[in-house]
This record gives structure tokens, C-alpha cells and sequence, in this order.
């Protein structure tokens, strides 16, 4: 996602670094993310460059298709197909408009996985815990090697995300305190048999209520958020609604009012360079 310098001044956001917008002088905004107490960030196409549960559906899909251990290989094959194609249809049309949210995407997913083994997209998951953004567990140890609680905000599926974030707490040293997402249910034979109702979320304003729940929790005073397209839409107002920080990589112009700060760049190193800044005479 390329910035749209037009309207980040309209917003107004101005170019304080390379790659790096700011409301206001960096040196303020830097001051407050230095007494962060919570950090939290969104993961596919935040942290993870791609929709993980998407990259994952696809890995199983060919395993479906040619693994010599599949049970009820063909209805399951025709299933996942068919819902893959309708998942393909939904992204293509929110392309088109522009009108980007993973959220109306869930629903079709839970169709498409149904009946698969657990398993197996744990396995998907593991092809993917290498994939995050370069500089992704500097900027979480910049904060978590302080003591600031750290989590995971996304309408993504706890089976690939637990899996993704366990492997950076193995390899980086990463401590995640909390990781809200969608949870699965399995069958009496491991097999993906839904969602759980009460930890389901296709609603935009799910993650405002999720981060809300966060803050209470640990009588946050100044949370620092990350996030990009719109379904992070009032996970930036609750952020702001609390005095916090809401940072936008690579975002959505629909979200530049919403920011303090707007980073784009490949990765997350203008990022981890900007963030650094606010740490730098504590070292």
C-alpha cells in the first residue's frame, strides 16, 4: 500500500521521517508511546504479509487434493473448491471498490473448512511461521523487554495464529500476554466443526470491544495500537477514545483520520526506526 500524500495532509498527518507520517510533532507522539503499558497489534497483512488462515486454507487444499492419508477425500475436495471460488469472488469484488474488510470473508471460511482435520492446518501454519514481516520481533521486544504487555487482536482463526505467535515466542523470545481472535470448534474426530459462538467475530466493532476488554483488564493507561485496513477502523477510535496511540501500517486511506502516526514501507523496519525513538534515552 503506497501513501497517498494528498490525503494524509488533508488528514492531517505530515511526513516527520521516510516512510513515516505523524499528527503533530514526533517528538510528542514519541513521549506517549514510551509510557505505553499495553501494545497490540492486528496480524494478517499487519505482522503476516498475507491472510494466514487464506495461506493456510490453500496448503490444505493440496493436501486434500493429493495426500495419501485423506479420508473422504472427494467431498471434502468439492467443498473446499467450491467455497474457495466464493472467497475468491468476495476478495475480487472488495478489490474493486476498494472496500477492504477480512471480516464479511469469515463466514465463507467456516464453510469452506468445515469437516477438515485440526490438524492439518496446524501443519499449514507451521509452512508459515517464518513468513512475518523483517522487523517484526524487534518492534514487540521493544516493548515487551520493558514489561509492556503484549497481544494479538485479529478476526484470523486461533489454529493458525496460535501456532504462528508460539513459534515467535520459541525462536525471538516473544511473550504474548493475550491473542483474541476467532476460535474453532472440533468434532469427536478432530475435524473443523465451526466456530465457537461466544469467540466468533464478523462484526467491525468487534475489535473496539476486544481492546476495550484488554485495557479494563490490565487497567491500561496508555495503549499503543497497530493496525491497517478498515476492520481496525474502531480499534483506532477506542485507542484515541483512551488517550492511546493508533499507528497505521500501511494503511487504508479511510483510516488516515483515525491515526497518530502512518508508517508504509515493505516491512516493519520504519516502523521498528520510528518506535526506537521512543526509547532511546532510557537505554
Amino acid at each position: 500500500m503506497k501513501p497517498d500524500e494528498k490525503q494524509l495532509e488533508q488528514a492531517g498527518l505530515s511526513q516527520s521521517a521516510p516512510g513515516v507520517w505523524t499528527r503533530g510533532p514526533a517528538d510528542g507522539l514519541l513521549e506517549r508511546v514510551a509510557r505505553a503499558d499495553i501494545f497490540v497489534s492486528d496480524l494478517d497483512e499487519c505482522m503476516f504479509p498475507a491472510i494466514t488462515q487464506g495461506e493456510a486454507a490453500r496448503s490444505v487444499i493440496r493436501r486434500v487434493a493429493s495426500g495419501p492419508d485423506v479420508s473422504n477425500r472427494l467431498p471434502l475436495f468439492m467443498n473446499m473448491l467450491f467455497h474457495a471460488g466464493v472467497i475468491l469472488v468476495q476478495q475480487r469484488i472488495q478489490e474493486i471498490t476498494g472496500d477492504i474488510q477480512n471480516s464479511r470473508l469469515i463466514r465463507s471460511f467456516e464453510n469452506l473448512a468445515r469437516g477438515v482435520p485440526l490438524s492439518y492446518f496446524e501443519d499449514a501454519a507451521d509452512e508459515l511461521r517464518d513468513t512475518y514481516f523483517t522487523s517484526v520481533p524487534e518492534t514487540f521486544s521493544l516493548f515487551s523487554s520493558r514489561g509492556v504487555r503484549c497481544g494479538v487482536i485479529s478476526i484470523g482463526l486461533d489454529i493458525v495464529i496460535r501456532r504462528l505467535l508460539s513459534h515467535l515466542e520459541t525462536t525471538k523470545g516473544l511473550k504474548f500476554e493475550f491473542f483474541d481472535c476467532t476460535h474453532v470448534r472440533a468434532d469427536s474426530k478432530g475435524r473443523f466443526a465451526g466456530y465457537l459462538p461466544e469467540k466468533t467475530y464478523t462484526e467491525n466493532d468487534a475489535k473496539r470491544q476486544l481492546l476495550s476488554a484488554r485495557c479494563e483488564q490490565y487497567g491500561s493507561r496508555m495503549c499503543v495500537v497497530i493496525g491497517h485496513d478498515k476492520d481496525d477502523m474502531k480499534m483506532f477510535e477506542e485507542a484515541r477514545r483512551r488517550g492511546g496511540v493508533a499507528i497505521g501500517f500501511r494503511p487504508v486511506p479511510e483510516n488516515y483520520p483515525l491515526l497518530d502516526a502512518a508508517v508504509f514501507g515493505s516491512d516493519w523496519r520504519p516502523l521498528f526506526g520510528f518506535l526506537s525513538g521512543a526509547f532511546e534515552n532510557m537505554e
